[in-house]
């Protein structure tokens, strides 16, 4: 009958869709050009006056290789991440990744007079990203009101601690920036 025709279709047009589709999954699965997220948690949350932390660590699977990506958060916006176990693990990332405006600046700064040390303020400390653009000798002076946040970072995040090793001063100002700042002119 022309009913039952109907549903041998249907049948046949969900049984050549699930097979491709179970095809496309394989195909990217084997291939070592493409990422797949295979693990996210939690692994740290605090939180005070200023709202929620949390650092999430999320292991991808590239080809044979396992990497891990570090993002914190306070409540459910980012305020960076870094890559682990990979060889972009200075790179700052996020909005702060050399393809970005301060990113740019920062290289053309660093370009225009390779000699010269950088003097670089921040309000905010986050994952400390931009300290990924220190150089032996520059300067980064980071302002955050937050004390988890620091707790957090010199915790989970390498950015700070490879600024100091490279030979770069690093200063984080605890308190409101704007009552810090305005201190710092008088």
């Amino acid at each position: 009958t022309t009913q039952s025709k109907t549903w041998q279709q249907i049948f046949q047009h969900l049984a050549i869709g699930t097979v491709l589709t179970y095809s496309i999954i394989l195909f990217f699965a084997s291939s070592d050009k493409y990422t797949f997220g295979i693990d996210r948690k939690v692994i740290e949350s605090q939180r005070n006056f200023y709202g929620a932390i949390n650092v999430t660590e999320e292991k991808f699977l590239s080809g044979q290789n396992t990497t891990t990506k570090k993002t914190l958060f306070n409540g459910k916006i980012s305020h960076g991440l870094q890559n682990f176990n990979t060889p972009d693990t200075r790179t700052p990332t996020s909005y702060y990744s050399p393809s970005g405006g301060i990113g740019n600046l920062i290289t053309k700064l660093t370009t225009e007079k390779p000699s010269r040390p950088l003097r670089v303020g921040v309000i905010g400390l986050g994952t400390g990203a931009l300290a990924g653009y220190c150089r032996n000798n520059d300067y980064y002076r980071f302002y955050e009101i937050n004390p988890q946040v620091i707790t957090v970072n010199e915790k989970h995040f390498t950015f700070i601690k490879n600024c100091k090793a490279d030979g770069g001063v690093v200063d984080i100002i605890l308190g409101d920036a704007r009552l810090s700042l305005q201190k710092e002119l008088t």
